[in-house]
């Protein structure tokens, strides 16, 4: 899932990127929640990835509603004006090596 603010500084967040499995057939009925802590920090300019390699075992699995329901693994990797949101469906499934090339994948999308 790819999301962008809605405007500069916004902590409003809209879809405009997904692939994969998702909870509904038709993107335009995901959801994403406004004010959650694990992508607000990115409307601040953070600009390190988040590995979240257990999300059920967190209550802020809740924030990750746009996510099938047995996500069990996210990582979240910012992007030009945005994040790219990465689910797994096995808990500890991103390894650094993985983590290494989605950044790169997401740092080639901001050039291009």
């Amino acid at each position: 899932v790819i999301l962008r603010r809605q405007y500069l500084g916004s902590d409003r967040w809209v879809l405009v990127g997904c692939a994969g499995i998702l909870p509904f057939s038709d993107p335009s009925k995901l959801i994403v929640p406004n004010n959650v802590p694990i992508l607000s920090k990115y409307v601040t300019g953070y600009s390190k990835e988040s590995y979240l390699p257990t999300v059920q075992a967190l209550p802020g699995k809740v924030e990750f509603t746009y996510l099938p329901q047995n996500v069990q693994g996210v990582l979240i990797i910012p992007t030009e004006g945005g994040v790219m949101v990465l689910g797994s469906d096995v808990a500890k499934s991103f390894s650094p090596r993985d983590v290494v090339w989605i950044t790169l994948v997401a740092s080639w999308m901001n050039a291009n």
